[in-house]
């Protein structure tokens, strides 16, 4: 069985269950979460996604406070938190609140896996120099585990963007040494749509740009609808259907970011978040998920380097 920690709408816990063939025995999210740093503590919203596409299936809650004595798993997989590490963000990483491998990691020798899948942003393996990182994988090697990891974009697998992300695969005594591969796969897509991410329902208008200064999704469509990315949106409707339309009339007659297309974009049927959840909620869950096909893809690749 699978327990998922940090699960998000569940995008990463779809490849895992896909690729191990094991049903998700558990949740891991917290009840009650702050949408701004700020501001006050309000209900996840994620966790009527979870309990919508994986009926029956219990939360466990904030894995800062679980009890993992009675749980046991043959995979953990667990995709904390990547605002820490983020090239978007301050970088603070460990001086962050929202740093939660030490949780995951706590977690490790309680839930006994055969098996970690992990995934975050690409920058996880390089900030402060590589050494958190390194700290990491020091801590999967010290509990036993041989490694294998790499950075997958989702190009590979028909996407119009190419949402570098770091996955990560480890299996317990199998003897072999930690495999640190890396591989950036880029020119798929050329040029790509700027990635779904959580601040698109704020950032997501004509002419606006992300935190980072880099072209937000909403703007890249305007006003030419697909413009010079309508070759990457062509390619993708190839495998994951007509995409929806990118924009929206909003309240005050603005233009705005439709959640359904990022939805489209991450490769997840219509409706699966969007039906659920207003817009804004949707737009923060996809652009922080996992696109299952890009972690079914990694995780066959890594886990092939451990099965040989």
């Amino acid at each position: 069985m699978i327990i998922s920690l940090c699960s998000g709408y569940g995008g990463l816990d779809r490849a895992v269950a896909a690729r191990f063939g094991l049903p998700i025995a558990a949740h891991a999210e917290p009840d009650k979460i702050r949408l701004r740093k700020d501001g006050p503590l309000v209900a996840n919203p994620v966790l009527k996604v979870l309990e919508a596409r994986f009926p029956g299936v219990p939360n466990l809650g904030d894995i800062r406070e679980t009890d993992w004595s009675g749980h046991r798993a043959d995979v953990l997989c667990a995709g904390f938190p990547c605002q820490p590490v983020s090239a978007a963000g301050r970088q603070m990483a460990e001086d962050d609140e929202r740093w939660l491998w030490p949780s995951v990691h706590r977690a490790i020798p309680e839930l006994a896996p055969e098996w970690i899948v992990l995934e975050n942003v690409a920058n996880i393996v390089s900030i402060q120099g590589g050494a958190i990182w390194r700290m990491i994988l020091g801590h999967l090697r010290e509990a036993g585990y041989d490694v294998a990891w790499g950075i997958f974009g989702a190009c590979l697998v028909g996407a119009c963007h190419h949402r570098h992300r770091m996955f990560l695969v480890a299996r317990r005594g199998v003897g072999a040494e930690a495999l640190h591969w890396q591989r950036k796969p880029c020119g798929a897509v050329r040029p790509a749509l700027p990635t779904p991410r959580a601040t698109d329902g704020t950032n997501g208008g004509p002419s606006q740009r992300g935190s980072a200064g880099d072209l937000a999704m909403g703007s890249a469509v305007q006003p030419e609808h697909w413009g010079r990315f309508a070759a990457a949106v062509q390619r993708a409707a190839g495998r994951y259907g007509v995409p929806p339309a990118p924009t929206e009339t909003g309240p005050k007659g603005g233009v705005r970011m439709a959640a359904p297309f990022p939805e489209w974009m991450m490769g997840l049927a219509p409706g699966y978040v969007t039906g659920i959840l207003p817009r804004n909620d949707a737009l923060r869950a996809i652009g922080n998920g996992v696109m299952p096909q890009q972690g079914y893809y990694a995780i066959g690749e890594l886990r092939g380097m451990l099965d040989a």
